[in-house]
């Protein structure tokens, strides 16, 4: 089995949490670097009104073009919302890579990742994080 066709970005979300919930269509992207250095979305969580804001649901994406396959490789979370203050609040928890025989088995461990300090912008609307694997020992 190709590597690309077994690997697995996992992470859970929750809307509202302490904070405010995200209006109806707001949305919250996660994007891949590519190996030309190109942000490129690979999922989207719409607030449609329907998530409940009392849990935690689990998202998994697979990585499986090639062209995420690189020594730079990154992925990118992005809250689109109300463009004034601290508003719609997206909780991300549990962000791991899995290789697809451990998806069955679960069971969200403590992982190291690194964090870069969140950046608004006011011209998209956007706070975005943006997040390197780091190797694990």
């Amino acid at each position: 089995m190709r590597t690309w066709d077994s690997v697995f970005l996992s992470y859970q979300y929750q809307i509202k949490g302490l904070g405010e919930i995200p209006d109806d269509g707001d949305r919250l992207l996660v994007s891949f670097l590519d190996k030309d250095s190109r942000w490129i979305p690979v999922d989207t969580i719409n607030n449609d009104g329907t998530i409940e804001t009392n849990l935690f649901y689990t998202s998994f994406v697979q990585i499986s073009d090639p062209k995420y396959y690189h020594s730079g490789f990154q992925f990118m979370f992005q809250n689109f919302g109300r463009k004034s203050g601290p508003y719609d609040a997206w909780h991300l928890d549990y962000i791991i890579s899995i290789k697809k025989e451990g998806l069955a088995t679960i069971h969200f461990p403590t992982v190291r990742y690194r964090l870069r300090q969140p950046v608004y912008s006011a011209n998209t609307g956007s706070c975005q994080s943006i997040i390197s694997l780091q190797t694990m020992a």
